[in-house]
This record gives C-alpha cells, sequence and structure tokens, in this order.
C-alpha cells in the first residue's frame, strides 16, 4: 500500500479524534426540586436511596451521550476523509469499514443512554408516586385538589409514555427507534415535572422549571447527526445491527453461531415465587413479566434492555432492595438462552 496514503489517512484520523470536544459542557442541574422533596422526607430512606440512584443513572446516561457525540464528531470527520481517497481504494476501503464502526457505536451507545434515563425516570416516577399517595390524602393541605389533578394527569402521561418504549423497540428503523425513545423520555420528564408541581402545592415551596434532559439527547442524536447529500437517505433507512457478540457476554448455556446475529435483549429475573408477589416492591423498574413454570411456581422478571450493562445496573438494585438472589437472563425473539453470568471482578454493590 502506498506509504504516503497511509500516513495521510494517519494524520486525517488522529486530527479528527484531537477535534472532538462536542459535549464536554456539564448536565443540566435538574437537581433543585428533587433536592427540595428529598429534604421534606429527609426521614424517608426508601425516597433517599432511590433519588441517590437516580442522580447516579442520569449520570451514566450523559457520559453515554457524551461518547456518542463523540462518535458521532468523529465519523463526520471520517465521512469527509473518504471522499478524498478515491485514489487509494485500499485505504479508503478501509476507512469506509471504520465509519461503519463508529456510526454503529454511535447508535448502540445512544441506546444505552436512552435506556439509562429510562431507569432513572422509572424510578423516580414510581417512588414519587408512592409518596405522593401519603399524603394527598390529608384534608389540611392547601391545593389538594389541584394536586390530585395534577397526579392523574401524570399518571396518563407516564403510561403514554411507556407505550412509546414499548414500540420503540419493536422498531427495526434506527432513525425511527431513537425518535420514538426521544419522544417517550419527552413524555417521562413531562408526567415527573407534573409530579413535582404536585409536591410544590402540597409542601409549599416554589417549583422550578429545570433545563429537560431530553434536549441533551436530542442536541446528540437528532440535530447534530452528520448527513450528506449521498448518504442521507441511507442513514435515514438504516436497519438496527446489533454487534454484540455472544460469547463476549459467557452465558450458562451453549449456543449455536447461528444465533449471534439476532438481537439480544436482557430483563432481570427477580425471583420465582408460589402466590402472587407486591409488584411494588420492584422499585418501579418496568416492564414486568411472568413466566409459570410446571411445579407450580412464577418466575417474576423484570426490565427489558438491550444494553447489557444497563440491565446489570436495574440488577444491582433489586439486590440493594431486598431481592438478593436477582440475575440478568438473556433472551433472543422472545426466546430464553439463559442466565448472564457476573464478571469476576464486577462489584455491583459499589457505584
Amino acid at each position: 500500500m502506498n506509504c504516503s496514503a497511509l500516513k495521510f489517512l494517519g494524520i486525517v484520523i488522529v486530527i479528527s479524534f484531537i477535534n472532538c470536544n462536542v459535549f464536554s459542557q456539564n448536565p443540566p442541574d435538574n437537581t433543585n426540586n428533587a433536592k427540595k422533596i428529598r429534604e421534606s422526607f429527609s426521614n424517608h430512606k426508601k425516597l433517599i436511596y432511590v433519588l441517590d440512584e437516580v442522580d447516579y443513572i442520569r449520570n451514566e446516561a450523559i457520559e453515554e451521550i457524551q461518547n456518542a457525540a463523540q462518535n458521532r464528531s468523529n465519523a463526520k470527520e471520517l465521512n469527509a476523509t473518504i471522499n478524498l481517497l478515491a485514489k487509494f481504494p485500499e485505504v479508503k476501503e478501509k476507512a469506509e469499514r471504520e465509519l461503519k464502526k463508529l456510526n454503529n457505536k454511535c447508535f448502540e451507545t445512544g441506546i444505552d443512554a436512552l435506556e439509562y434515563f429510562e431507569m432513572a425516570n422509572d424510578l423516580q416516577f414510581t417512588q414519587y408516586k408512592e409518596v405522593l399517595s401519603e399524603i394527598e390524602s390529608s384534608e389540611d393541605i392547601k391545593f389538594v385538589k389541584q394536586a390530585k389533578k395534577l397526579i392523574e394527569e401524570a399518571n396518563k402521561i407516564f403510561n403514554q409514555a411507556k407505550e412509546l418504549r414499548t414500540k420503540a423497540y419493536v422498531e427495526s428503523n434506527e432513525s425511527k427507534m431513537l425518535k420514538t425513545m426521544i419522544e417517550a423520555q419527552k413524555l417521562e420528564e413531562l408526567a415527573i415535572s407534573k409530579q413535582e408541581i404536585a409536591f410544590s402545592l402540597l409542601l409549599n415551596f416554589q417549583f422550578l422549571d429545570m433545563e429537560p434532559w431530553y434536549a441533551k439527547v436530542e442536541t446528540c442524536f437528532l440535530k447534530s447527526k452528520y448527513e450528506t447529500t449521498e448518504n442521507k437517505e441511507q442513514i435515514a433507512e438504516k436497519p438496527i445491527e446489533k454487534t454484540e457478540n455472544i460469547e463476549d457476554l459467557d452465558y450458562i448455556i451453549e449456543k449455536s453461531e447461528n444465533s449471534l446475529a439476532e438481537k439480544t435483549i436482557f430483563k432481570i429475573q427477580v425471583g420465582a415465587f408460589i402466590g402472587k408477589v407486591n409488584e411494588k416492591e420492584f422499585s418501579g423498574i418496568q416492564p414486568i413479566s411472568i413466566e409459570n413454570i410446571p411445579n407450580g411456581f412464577t418466575k417474576y422478571l423484570v426490565g427489558e434492555y438491550n444494553s447489557i450493562e444497563v440491565a446489570r445496573h436495574a440488577q444491582k438494585i433489586l439486590r440493594q432492595t431486598g431481592f438478593t438472589d436477582a440475575f440478568v437472563v438473556a433472551y433472543q425473539n422472545g426466546d430464553r438462552l439463559g442466565m448472564v453470568k457476573e464478571k469476576p471482578d464486577t462489584n455491583l454493590a459499589e457505584k
């Protein structure tokens, strides 16, 4: 291969990786309303725990968004480079392979971010709902009627958001999936905001309208997505490609290589029980599904994630809230593959 061509490609790639300080700004400070609620219920251990987890999970989501933005910036620079490599077919082919990897990585980190946000929203909304039910019935508190109306609206909006999430997860088109998940994120944030307004009425504090989290997601995945005349149509119709290798996840059971290309999702098995279980104990992690087994027991599973790391964080929360035997299970096309082994060096009890 022509040495000058290799040097040229190397220089451009290095420059593109250096020139990617996109999204280095701080995440929005959305803690003020939650902080006032936390202060009002300082003895409510579960609420404090959940809000701490929510803060941590959202920081994880922001980190994934930053990674995705960097990958997108690199892809944009590399795409510009490819247009200059017509005289160097071997180098161009190598650059095109790298571009495909960057695009896939950007999509996957985007989905990871949105799944982290979903988990945080589920936890916060469910815990707020539980705490509001404890105080909204008091007739001595002002604005009870307005608060109740807001709570009802929040419940309705959140249910609409979950319907959108379900729709997104069965979408085969990358662009449509991301847009649907972002729309669901908007609705979830709106529902939580209505809950916080209800808290402000019941607890007599001033509600602050904060910068939405979804704005960060939109900036990264919708507004700054590179498109050229040549690839615009291709990007819009690009199908989802799953690059994770099942062997890397180390399942307990063996699967043939033919199954590796199928889309894998992850759920957390909380346990197997006789009789009905109080689903409120699952900390708001959704969706909840059950599997009946011949011996009379019922398996309860929660969550449905594309990312193994997001699923493992949900597992950590369930373990810390009493379900110490919870574990992650992999599925393909509705078929159970088996339990995912934990990494030997992973301490799920630590952040």
